[in-house]
């Protein structure tokens, strides 16, 4: 399935070198500090430190990486057709009547579909961000009875909307003018792995602001992000960051149930 994807992903445009130049430097940082703290732990010593800046001496940069990376960011996304080796249940009743009211509608309505519907509004929103739509169509060839069943339980998880809210709004960012369809699969990928986790960050920092009447400047944070994180061009921070506001706003009291009831308080501490 994942070569049926990459496969039908399009030429390479300008935007997307600085994109692989980016991520392939993240790869060599990665890998120098993977590397520094292998070397502790097999020092034998009972404690040891970290640099604090990674001295990359090279950039990998061949294609099998590339192809790696491209296959992981299609993985990524298609996460929610695999079982889940550990499933949490939740039985505080504000976080339930909470996610009833943001997603009962929906998931009421989805969870009736066929298989090829399922996946059509599930994976169609990532279809239309690219030049050459290819996902769905490979879904429907190769998914099996047990992945739609997997994709029914994910419509019960935040992280699951979460991403298909923010696909939604990036129809407006014309992302394939300038990406190729490989690279905006690998940007989407990001934000599933990493877009609930700002969230909660974001209502800890902004918790903390109010707290202590500091600013700490959170538009920094957020450009921060979409450049560094997601390696997307400065010239969509200031759209994507205004999506990620927004979302922020629509998912806010949830967030701050959820926050109440972790067991370690300062996990998120600002």
């Amino acid at each position: 399935m994942l070569q049926s994807v990459l496969s039908k992903t399009g030429a390479t445009k300008r935007f997307s070198i600085h994109y692989y130049s980016a991520l392939l430097h993240q790869y060599g940082k990665n890998q120098y500090f993977y590397r520094a703290i292998f070397d502790g732990v097999r020092s034998g010593k009972s404690s040891f430190m970290l640099p604090y800046i990674a001295d990359v001496k090279e950039v990998y940069s061949n294609a099998t990486i590339v192809k790696h990376l491209d296959e992981m960011a299609v993985a990524t996304l298609l996460q929610d057709l695999l079982a889940k080796d550990i499933k949490l249940s939740l039985h505080q009743e504000r976080m339930l009547v909470e996610f009833q009211q943001l997603f009962a509608f929906r998931v009421s309505s989805w969870i009736t579909y066929n298989p090829n519907t399922l996946l059509e509004v599930a994976y169609g929103g990532l279809d239309a961000l690219l030049s050459k739509p290819a996902l769905v169509s490979s879904l429907i060839e190769y998914t099996q009875d047990q992945d739609i069943k997997n994709l029914k339980e994910a419509l019960y998880t935040l992280d699951f909307w979460v991403q298909h809210d923010i696909v939604e709004q990036l129809p407006t960012l014309h992302l394939k003018a300038k990406y190729a369809d490989s690279v905006i699969l690998g940007i989407v990928s990001t934000l599933r792995e990493s877009l609930s986790g700002l969230l909660f960050l974001l209502y800890a920092a902004i918790a903390k602001q109010e707290q202590k009447k500091i600013d700490l400047k959170l538009d920094r944070l957020l450009h921060m992000y979409v450049v560094d994180v997601l390696n997307v061009s400065p010239d969509y921070s200031e759209e994507l960051a205004a999506m990620i506001t927004t979302l922020y706003t629509k998912y806010r009291p949830i967030l701050e149930l959820r926050s109440k009831i972790d067991d370690n308080q300062y996990f998120l501490e600002v």
